[in-house]
């Protein structure tokens, strides 16, 4: 129907909206499909990608072990988080290895990663607490230590870069036999690339950090941690004939002043590295 000048008439228009109206309404939903499709394809690709993973390597030795750790660390672009009781700083062969595991963690700071670590003290020399310290003089916020003896049991590893394409979960198992010295690698595992198990092992360091006794390591605190833990391996030794003190520096102590020793009286150095 047209009016009498012969433009289409009111209905005619209506049609035409209408016409127009379900093209419209079809292309949206056939894009909306495609958009579902889409996205059902790369959700399930991100799912299958979480339980991946790119390469498995296992160190061929204690060595090779280390040297491929300290390379992965100062590899990292994103974070570290690692479990350790630390190294001896008064015995020379850990000293080395301290300092490759700190360069490393300051190559990893300097690529813009930040570092958290995960401080177990029962096994950890005391002499390890001033190196934490210098590091965290060095580095600031991105260098981070937390201490919380009740998850002590946690266990040796670390994840690089959780939450990328990259990540790289390593494990570590310790040797049997030291009495009450700081553990040794055994048995060892990297896991390039699962996501998966990166941000679960991830979330059991969120876990603890989160926690309300733990607390960061700092200046400000050290001489306390150091005190209490001498109070605790101590009173052990007084009480404990199974118990061994590994402390050098208390270990001097003893020799020179007995099983009286105070904390006083035991010099605690600062060892170069």
């Amino acid at each position: 129907m047209s009016s009498s000048n012969g433009t289409p008439g009111i209905w005619q228009q209506i049609e035409d909206a209408i016409s127009i109206a379900g093209s419209i309404g079809t292309a949206v939903t056939v894009i909306v499909l495609v958009y579902g499709l889409i996205a059902s394809v790369l959700l399930w690709r991100s799912r299958q990608r979480r339980h991946k993973f790119s390469r498995v390597y296992f160190p061929k030795g204690r060595d090779d072990f280390y040297e491929y750790y300290v390379d992965q660390v100062s590899g990292a672009k994103n974070s570290v988080y690692i479990t350790s009781d630390g190294f001896n700083m008064k015995n020379t062969q850990s000293r080395r290895a301290a300092k490759l595991m700190n360069d490393a963690q300051a190559k990893a700071i300097e690529n813009g990663a930040t570092v958290y670590r995960f401080q177990m003290t029962s096994t950890m020399h005391l002499n390890w607490l001033e190196e934490v310290c210098e590091m965290k003089r060095k580095h600031g916020d991105q260098y981070k230590t937390f201490i919380n003896p009740k998850f002590e049991s946690i266990g040796n590893f670390a994840v690089i870069d959780p939450g990328t394409r990259k990540a790289v979960t390593e494990f570590m198992l310790p040797d049997i036999g030291g009495i009450a010295q700081a553990t040794i690698a055994r048995d060892y595992g990297f896991i390039h690339g699962h996501q998966g198990k990166a941000d679960e092992t991830k979330m059991v360091f969120d876990r603890i950090f989160e926690h309300p006794d733990t607390v960061e390591l700092s200046e400000e605190n050290l001489e306390d941690w150091r005190r209490k833990l001498f109070e605790y391996r101590m009173n052990r030794y007084r009480n404990d004939e199974d118990f061994h003190v590994f402390d050098d520096e208390i270990l001097v102590g003893i020799k020179k002043y007995g099983r009286a020793v105070t904390y006083e009286q035991v010099e605690f150095e600062r060892y170069a590295n």
